[in-house]
């Protein structure tokens, strides 16, 4: 979601952003919305939550408030632990129930159990514990073994999507504010 006039309010932790969202019209025109959004990063994920005002300071307000909810939640939610075989099959299965098709799902079992495979020898421990340094590690692995990029970018895509499902949903309730992930 983009917003437009965003802003940073100060003396929010969880830093929250403030600012007014960006939509299309029916006739297909962007315009600005009256009402103010808020931002915030929280566990790894990106939340937007409508404010529901169109004032400044009663956003500034609610803002503050969506910080203490938050600190109040406490510090990261728990993570699950699971290791990056499961996690692959577990993905897997969540694709076949989803009806893919056939091809779709013979491309993501070659790239998952390639994926599994390079990381069983670059990597021990639980998939929550993966880091960023070693995907980008997997790419360099797949630019030396000659892919093309596109064939690169979507298999980088596939297993971002894998982590991401095993993130979940959103880790936090919102209620009050109507939470958007």
């Amino acid at each position: 979601m983009r917003l437009i006039d965003r802003q940073a309010v100060d003396e929010t932790s969880p830093k929250v952003y403030i600012g007014r969202r960006i939509y299309t019209n029916r006739r297909g025109e962007e315009q600005v919305a009256k009402v103010w959004y808020a931002e915030s990063t929280y566990g790894g994920r990106t939340h937007y939550a409508p404010l529901k005002t169109q004032s400044l300071s009663v956003a500034v307000h609610r803002a503050h408030q969506l910080a203490e909810s938050l600190r109040r939640q406490g510090q990261a939610p728990t993570l699950r632990t699971i290791d990056l075989s499961e996690l692959s099959r577990q993905y897997l299965t969540m694709q076949v129930n989803r009806d893919r098709s056939p091809k779709t799902l013979e491309k993501y079992e070659y790239t998952i159990a390639s994926f599994v495979a390079w990381a069983g020898g670059h990597f021990k421990g639980n998939a929550e514990q993966f880091t960023e340094a070693l995907f980008w590690q997997w790419h360099k692995t797949l630019v030396d073994d000659g892919y093309a990029e596109k064939t690169r970018e979507g298999r980088l895509v596939l297993i971002k999507q894998m982590f991401k499902w095993d993130a979940g949903g959103c880790p936090l309730s919102w209620p009050a504010f109507g939470l958007m992930t």
